[in-house]
């Protein structure tokens, strides 16, 4: 069972452990042939709750207690579910959370997309958030992992028109040479191609041809009819 599980999934040969781990985890739960009851009821004395079970190695959303960058900054970060936890009711997710780190986080609050599976390099690079401020007019802007670039801002309070900032006026745009665009490249005239001596010129000539045997054989060209 372990062994069709990582087949099926995109994690390596690493989570082997995991694997074994959470075909027991489930095999524990289920009837065999043996016995008419389950391992775990045998073992607890009342029936197991499946309702819990989700698919191993799909993705999983684990919602943050602790916000670093307070209201912008994400309430979930997505992991990979790798086995159920063996003392209390929640789920080992592995990834890169909360300390940049991959680790394993232990968590019952989670969300999970049990039709994707991701690799562990699709959940390794979490992007930081960097606050951009403009200097002239002191507004912050937070992208994600980009360089920090400068944005122009309009002041949509103001009722004048809003004043170019190029390097140029409109003026000075305007009084340019309007054919400066144009292609000063000079015109190059098709190539007529006349007959060369090697071509074959045809009149057009009438030719009577026989439309019966007795006209062909009668002709003045009967030989070579006949031929």
């Amino acid at each position: 069972m372990a062994k069709s599980m990582m087949a099926q999934e995109n994690l390596s040969i690493s989570f082997w452990g995991d694997a074994i781990l959470t075909a027991a985890y489930i095999l524990n739960r289920v009837p065999s042939k043996s016995i008419p009851s389950t391992p775990y009821e045998l073992w607890h004395g009342r029936k197991s709750n499946l309702e819990g079970l989700r698919p191993w190695g799909s993705a999983g959303f684990v919602h943050s207690t602790s916000h670093q960058y307070e209201k912008l900054s994400p309430r979930a970060c997505k992991l990979i579910f790798i086995r159920y936890c063996e003392h209390s009711k929640g789920y080992v997710m592995y990834g890169e959370y909360p300390n940049k780190r991959m680790t394993e986080i232990e968590s019952r609050d989670v969300d999970f997309l049990e039709e994707d599976f991701p690799s562990i390099s699709e959940v390794k690079g979490n992007l930081e958030l960097y606050e951009l401020r403009d200097p002239q007019c002191g507004t912050s802007i937070t992208v994600e992992g980009e360089t920090p670039r400068s944005y122009p801002v309009i002041d949509g309070d103001n009722e004048s028109d809003p004043k170019l900032t190029g390097s140029c006026s409109l003026e000075e745009h305007n009084s340019q040479d309007p054919q400066m665009g144009r292609s000063k490249r000079g015109g190059i005239p098709r190539r007529r191609y006349e007959i060369e001596s090697e071509s074959f010129m045809c009149a057009s000539v009438d030719i009577d041809e026989p439309a019966t045997y007795e006209e062909a054989v009668t002709s003045p060209n009967a030989n070579e009819w006949i031929t």
